[in-house]
Parts: C-alpha cells; structure tokens; sequence
C-alpha cells in the first residue's frame, strides 16, 4: 500500500492546487505539467493526478503522452466519465499527427465520435469542432485527386455527421443551424455510398440519425427500419428507432400515446438485443411520464 507522509501529502495538494490553476492557462500550460509531475512522483497511483496530467498534454499537443496517460486512468475503477472523453479526443487527435497515413482519418473520426457519444462539455465540443474541421480538409483533398472513391464520401459523411453532432452540444444561437447544415451535406454524402453499396450498415444508421435530428423523422425511420431489414439484431438501430420516436408532436393525443409506446418497444428491444443500452431505462421512464400526464390531463 502506498503511503504519503504528511509533509508530501501537502505538497502533492499544492502541486494539484498550484496546476489547476494554470492547467488553461495558455502561456503557462508548460508550469502546469511540470506542477503535476511533481504530484504524480510524491503518489504515482493517483488518478486525480494522472488525469490532470493528461489533461494538461493533451492541451499543449503531447496527444501520445495523453493517450498515455488516461489509457492508465481509464483502467480503474475510479476512472470518471470526463477521462474516457479525454482519451478518446487524445486518440482522435494522435491519428491526426499523421492524416496522410492509410486509416488516420478513419480512426481520428471514429474516435472522436466515442467521444461525442459520451456527451463532452461545450468546451470538448468547440475542440472537436475546430479537429473535425481539419479532417474534412484533408478528405475534401482526397476526393479531389480520387472522386470515384466511395470510401472517402463515407468518410466525409461520417464527419459531417461527427460535426452536426458537436454542434448539437453546444447551446448557442446558430449552433442548431449550424448542425442541421452539416447533416444535410452528411446525408447525401451517405447516399453516394448507399447507392454503390444498398446494405452499408454503419452509412444507413447515421443517414438515419442526420436526417430525424434535421427534423425529416419518417425519413430517418425509413433508414432503420431498412438496416433492421438487413440485421434484424440491430440493437444500435432499434435504440435510434426509438429515441427518434420519444419526441411525438401533433394535435391528436390518442396519436402521440401510440407513439409513445411504439418508442418504448423499439427501446426495449434494443435494451434486449445489448444490455450496453441499459441506459436507455431512463428515457423509457421520461415516456412513460409522459404518457401519464397526457392521460391525466385529457381523459
């Protein structure tokens, strides 16, 4: 067991102290790190530390020695939400070192979409924002020199669809407008791949998702009704299916109670297929709500 004497137990927390306070600090992000390898040589099992650390490279650019970092935090069972976030940008962003590599732009987008499905503060969504852009950059190149590659509109679709989700994150004035534009050009980049490949999963599951969060519902519907089509164990599209559901609007209460439970089935059948979807229990309680309030307040 690792023990501290008094004397480096105040100063591991003044070394926390200390580089929280310089960790965005742009001019002096470097005394940061310094700060918390201080702490991290007094308790080098201290999760806190480490993740600070990581925080802290991945900020000045040191995305290896990040991923490093929460790579090691991500593995106990102290590890908090914000540090699987932290890796997954770290990862998305090591990819980038090198966009010219075979695989670094589909792996950086990947990456950043586990990111982006764990819900990251307004601030991870801006940086995100700024690295998909830098992604498209370089696909838009690709498709430049090799238009006939179906690859790279999937590509581009995945990161148009990345970016609409970003800005989905973020409670701003044209940040809604913003989203709704990236997934309109995301959607016909999926229908080029669509076209060339009518059972492409992973592209009919985020055309799906562009088109129910730019408010074209059935159409959204259509698509993962189509993937349940082709695997019919889909979780992933049951899930979808179902959150596309939970929002009914309209002027007939019997309609929207249907609906309702049209959602609640979708969910449970996902939550069924993948236990992973277990946190969809809450949105099937929101509808159930709902529904109740419906009941009392019309019947």
């Amino acid at each position: 067991m690792f023990l501290m004497s008094d004397i480096e137990n105040q100063d591991f927390e003044y070394y926390l102290k200390e580089g929280k306070k310089l960790l965005f600090d742009y001019e002096n992000q470097k005394d940061a790190l310094n700060l918390f390898n201080k702490a991290t040589e007094l308790n080098p099992k201290s999760s806190e530390a480490i993740s600070l650390r990581g925080r802290c490279k991945l900020e000045i650019g040191d995305y290896r020695g990040a991923v490093k970092d929460f790579s090691e935090v991500t593995r106990k069972d102290s590890a908090k939400l914000e540090d699987f976030i932290s890796y997954w940008i770290a990862s998305g962003l090591n990819w980038l070192v090198f966009p010219k590599l075979e695989g670094s732009l589909e792996y950086a987008i990947e990456n950043f979409l586990k990111a982006i499905e764990l819900h990251p503060t307004k601030e991870d969504a801006y940086l995100l924002i700024e690295h998909i852009k830098r992604v498209i950059k370089y696909i838009n190149e690709n498709i430049l020199l090799d238009s006939k590659n179906n690859q790279n509109y999937f590509l581009r679709g995945s990161s148009k669809y990345a970016l609409g989700k970003s800005y989905d994150l973020i409670d701003a004035a044209d940040s809604v407008k913003n989203a709704n534009w990236n997934y309109q050009i995301a959607i016909k980049d999926f229908d080029k791949v669509i076209e060339l490949n009518a059972k492409s999963e992973v592209a009919l599951l985020r055309r799906g998702i562009c088109k129910y969060r730019s408010g074209y519902l059935k159409d959204g519907i259509k698509d993962f009704d189509r993937l349940i089509e082709i695997k019919p164990d889909s979780a992933e599209a049951f899930a979808q299916k179902g959150i596309a559901k939970s929002s009914p609007k309209g002027k007939n209460i019997k309609e929207i109670i249907r609906r309702y439970h049209d959602a609640n089935s979708h969910l449970q059948q996902a939550i069924d297929l993948d236990s992973k979807f277990s946190y969809l229990n809450k949105l099937i309680e929101n509808n159930k709500s709902s529904m109740s309030e419906i009941n009392k307040n019309f019947f």
